[in-house]
């Protein structure tokens, strides 16, 4: 939108309800990709039968929780690190 559109179309008092909603939740990227993503598990589980995708299965660049094998084994390399020293 315009700034001389917004001046015409949106008070000030919505436009600072806005900003202060900005700041607590930002309309990113990352949150159009969530939607999507939701919305891509719904039809995917609408579309086979007992269907189990999330949200998770649809983006691209999140990280899969680790296995509590993974989590000792990066203990291990941690305290590696620092040559076994708490």
């Amino acid at each position: 939108m315009s700034l001389a559109r917004c001046k015409a179309e949106i008070s000030s008092r919505e436009l600072a309800h806005w900003m202060a909603l900005d700041r607590i939740d930002p309309f990113t990227i990352d949150r159009t990709e969530l939607i999507l993503a939701r919305f891509m598990a719904l039809i995917s589980n609408m579309m086979t039968k007992g269907g189990k995708a999330t949200a998770a299965d649809f983006l691209q660049f999140t990280e899969k929780p680790a296995k509590p094998d993974n989590l000792a084994r990066a203990e291990q390399l941690f305290k590696g690190l620092f040559h076994g020293s708490d």
